[in-house]
């Protein structure tokens, strides 16, 4: 993150080896993180549910995800660039 300096931060909460909330609460501690867009997903709604507000979480979203083109484009925009396809 700290190389590519993304402008959306978009994680699943259940993940491996870190999950969702560590990967926030590490993005939120480096001040240049500190008003990235956050997108929390989940395939249920109960670990949504279990996500700390305090984190900083800008949208959360449950698999599947209809809704993550439209919640991009209201976070970050469309861009110049037309970052987000059709």
């Amino acid at each position: 993150m700290q190389t590519e300096k993304p402008d959306l931060i978009l994680t699943d909460l259940m993940m491996p080896i870190v999950d969702g909330r560590e990967l926030v609460r590490s993005a939120r501690a480096l001040p240049e993180f500190a008003s990235t867009p956050v997108i929390l997903m989940s395939a249920t709604t109960r670990a949504v549910a279990m996500a700390d507000p305090s984190l900083g979480i800008s949208a959360y979203l449950r698999k599947p995800f209809e809704e993550l083109r439209a919640t991009i484009a209201r976070l970050i925009g469309e861009g110049e660039k037309g970052i987000l396809p059709p």
